[in-house]
């Protein structure tokens, strides 16, 4: 079929873009059709017009009321990205603090120390602080709550996030930022040194502060109670900064004092894990920490000259990673373990390295610096989609120094507002896959030939 202007497709349909001049021609794969594994969709450039083929969002139907993200997996695409390989700046530099994503990598946060919250909810396309209140932002978790109209979630996605020196910040079913109340009589949330906070689907939720136990929730509606050592009454008090919070109910906790947490049943309380390598026990000033979402394999590191140090059994053995001794400043895994990043800022004293942004694709057996755009090298945080191939990265040091952000999406297309981008001479055919575990539509790349651009 040729096509001189913007379109939806249909499936097991074949267009040429015979359009000229240098406005792109649409073609929507957010079609009403009824879409069956196995149905492709192809488009050749005829004309000199560039064409994109657009993802968006399935209309809800009556057998399925949620929407669903539409991704193009572009694995088999003629010089397809890597995750890391190219970079977007976003924003103008400031002095970041905290970046992170929820699990398709649509929602973004990110946080400059002091300043406030910026989010995206279009893969970092456009960026709004929403009224967020000033503060010296440290931290933030995304996640998503279901609803009668969106069962997966993907679009009620709701941020929880954490100042020092102030309070718990949650944005609301409207999008506005309110103050998180503890619900504990004579237990105020307000102005507190909160370090951490981790959150999960249906907002079930950790927090963190200085000098204090880690708090939890059952749900949004849920009081937040001090969690215990298991087995005992005895709050969890230390200087706790790093905490992380699987979907399964796993969690891990760092403390600055070389304290180590980990939770199999938060309802239960804590046990204690020292990080043991080789018969030593670690006791570093523990700073950050990771945990996959299916709670496969966690992460610790250390604020000053550390390493980072991966567990795959809930935290009873420890590795260290084969990663630079430095100051860790955020580490991130995604969904099933798979693929591991770390950053790192400059270290202090003389001959002391410089910051490095370390990625593993290979389950941490392996990690390898990226080739990061510009001149920072004082990185200071980084967040992974759950399929790992979605990358947040920002540099700076909070209230010192400023540094950019950046996002890098590889192996596929943006969720939502993705596009793959063609032109004369460029020909694809994608074939419809169905639903993807986080509840998206998938069209993978069958075949391809000439020069393209992934959104």
């Amino acid at each position: 079929m040729q096509i001189g202007s913007s379109v939806t497709a249909r499936p097991n349909t074949s267009y040429a873009v015979v359009a000229d001049g240098s406005s792109p021609i649409g073609i929507s794969l957010a079609m009403a059709d009824a879409v069956q594994p196995g149905d492709t969709v192809r488009v050749t450039g005829a004309g000199s017009a560039p064409w994109q083929l657009t993802t968006g969002w399935v209309p809800p139907t009556a057998a399925r009321p949620s929407p669903m993200p539409i991704v193009i997996d572009t694995r088999n695409l003629a010089g397809n990205p890597q995750p890391g390989q190219v970079w977007t700046p976003r924003l103008t530099p400031m002095e970041w603090h905290w970046v992170a994503s929820d699990r398709l990598g649509r929602v973004l946060v990110a946080m400059d120390n002091p300043g406030q919250i910026h989010v995206s909810r279009d893969a970092g396309q456009t960026w709004d602080p929403g009224l967020s209140p000033v503060q010296n932002w440290v931290g933030a978790s995304v996640y998503h709550t279901s609803g009668p109209n969106d069962v997966n979630g993907l679009e009620n996605v709701n941020v929880l996030a954490a100042a020092f020196g102030g309070g718990l910040f949650e944005t609301n079913s409207s999008g506005f930022w309110v103050a998180v109340q503890s619900g504990m009589p004579g237990v105020d949330f307000s102005v507190r040194d909160w370090e951490s906070v981790s959150a999960i689907d249906q907002g079930v939720a950790i927090a963190a502060a200085l000098g204090a136990p880690i708090y939890y929730r059952a749900s949004t509606s849920s009081p937040w109670v001090a969690t215990v050592l298991q087995g005992t009454t005895t709050p969890t008090v230390s200087g706790w900064r790093g905490i992380a919070l699987s979907q399964t109910g796993v969690a891990v906790a760092g403390s600055q004092d070389g304290e180590l947490l980990v939770s199999t049943n938060l309802a239960n309380g804590w046990t204690p894990r020292p990080v043991v390598v080789n018969g030593t026990v670690l006791r570093d000033s523990w700073y950050r920490a990771a945990i996959a979402r299916d709670g496969s394999v966690m992460a610790i590191a250390g604020r000053f000259n550390s390493g980072l140090y991966l567990s795959r059994d809930q935290g009873v053995t420890w590795t260290r990673a084969n990663t630079p001794t430095g100051d860790y400043t955020a580490v991130s895994i995604n969904g099933d373990g798979s693929v591991i990043a770390a950053t790192l800022t400059n270290a202090t004293g003389a001959g002391a390295p410089t910051g490095s942004v370390q990625v593993s694709r290979d389950g941490g057996a392996t990690f390898a610096p990226l080739q990061m755009p510009g001149t920072d090298t004082n990185w200071r945080a980084v967040a992974l989609s759950s399929d790992g191939n979605a990358l947040t990265v920002a540099a700076g040091t909070f209230t010192a120094l400023t540094g950019q952000l950046y996002t890098s999406v590889g192996n596929r297309t943006s969720y939502g507002p993705g596009r793959l981008e063609g032109g004369r001479g460029s020909s694809v055919e994608l074939v419809f896959d169905g639903a993807t575990p986080e509840g998206a539509a998938r069209w993978s790349v069958r075949s391809s030939s000439g020069t393209f651009s992934v959104r």
